[in-house]
C-alpha cells in the first residue's frame, strides 16, 4: 500500500480513466439518464478529446515558460505571443505551400529567430533585473499581439486536417 501512495497514484488514475473510456465506448447503448446528461456519445467523446488537446497545448506553453525561467533565469512573459506568431506563420505557410510539415518548419524557424532576437537585444541587457524583465516582456507581448491583430485580424483560421 505504501507504493500506491508514493509514486503510482497518477499512472493508476490515468489507467483507470482510459479503461473507463474504453468501456464506455464499447457499450453500444447508453442508458437514458446518461444520454440526458451528455446528449450524444459522439459529442461526449469529441469534447473529451478536444479537452485533452487543449490541455496538451496549455502544457506546452507552460513548460516553455518553466524551461526559460528555470534554465536562463529569464522572466519572459512574451512567450504566449511567440506561440501565437508561430501559429499564424504556420497557417500562412500551410496555405502557401500546401504542406503541413513545411508549415511546422517555417513556424519553428520564425519563432526561434524571434526568440533569439529578443534574447540578444532585449533580455540580455536586463539580465539581473527581474522587474524590468517582466515589464519589458509584457510590453513586447502587448505590442506583438496588437501587430498580429492588425495584420491577421481577429477572425479564427482553420486548415484541413493533415
Amino acid at each position: 500500500m505504501r507504493r500506491l501512495q508514493g509514486g503510482y497514484v497518477w499512472p493508476l488514475t490515468a489507467l483507470a480513466v482510459v479503461a473507463i473510456l474504453f468501456v464506455a465506448a464499447a457499450v453500444p447503448i447508453w442508458p437514458e439518464w446518461l444520454l440526458a446528461i451528455v446528449r450524444s456519445k459522439k459529442q461526449f467523446f469529441t469534447t473529451l478529446l478536444d479537452g485533452f488537446t487543449l490541455a496538451g497545448l496549455y502544457f506546452i506553453v507552460a513548460s516553455g515558460f518553466t524551461l526559460i525561467f528555470g534554465l536562463i533565469r529569464n522572466l519572459n512573459l512574451a512567450h504566449g505571443s511567440l506561440y501565437l506568431l508561430g501559429a499564424y506563420v504556420g497557417y500562412e505557410a500551410a496555405e502557401a505551400s500546401g504542406s503541413w510539415i513545411l508549415a511546422v518548419a517555417a513556424a519553428f524557424a520564425v519563432v526561434a529567430v524571434a526568440g533569439l532576437v529578443l534574447q540578444f537585444f532585449v533580455f540580455r541587457q536586463i539580465q539581473d533585473q527581474p522587474m524590468r524583465q517582466v515589464l519589458a516582456s509584457i510590453g513586447i507581448s502587448i505590442v506583438a499581439a496588437d501587430l498580429m491583430l492588425a495584420n491577421w485580424g481577429g477572425t479564427t483560421y482553420q486548415f484541413a486536417v493533415p
